[in-house]
């Protein structure tokens, strides 16, 4: 389903450095992006400072606008093997305009990220 919204370029590029763990991604636990105030694409909003985590996006997440972010989740496995997954959250609060939260909603499960 085509929404006319986009991925921007330093989206793309700024999610694969996370996955990598490369250049500006480096010890950074999440990135959040939001529609752009034109309503057209997808920006980066932040990447997150290294030794920011969870507690730090929740901190971050605004009352009446929303976002979508990844989040690096590391945790221990029952054979004590340290691993991570990453975590897509898509913040959509009830104090937001309904047609942004439209926009956001209609959006999430069309959202493909390749550089």
């Amino acid at each position: 389903m085509s929404t006319g919204i986009t991925v921007s370029e330093e989206v793309a590029e700024t999610f694969m450095n996370f996955k990598l763990k490369k250049e500006n991604c480096k010890g950074s636990n999440f990135l959040t992006f939001k529609i752009n105030d034109k309503g057209k694409e997808i920006v980066l909003d932040k990447i997150a400072d290294s030794g920011e985590g969870f507690e730090e996006f929740v901190e971050q997440l605004p009352e009446d606008d929303g976002l979508y972010g990844v989040i690096d989740v590391k945790y221990e496995t029952s054979d004590n093997r340290s691993t991570s997954k990453m975590i897509f959250v898509s913040w959509v609060p009830d104090t937001m305009r309904i047609k942004k939260k439209n926009a956001l909603c209609r959006i999430e499960g069309s959202i493909e990220i390749n550089p």
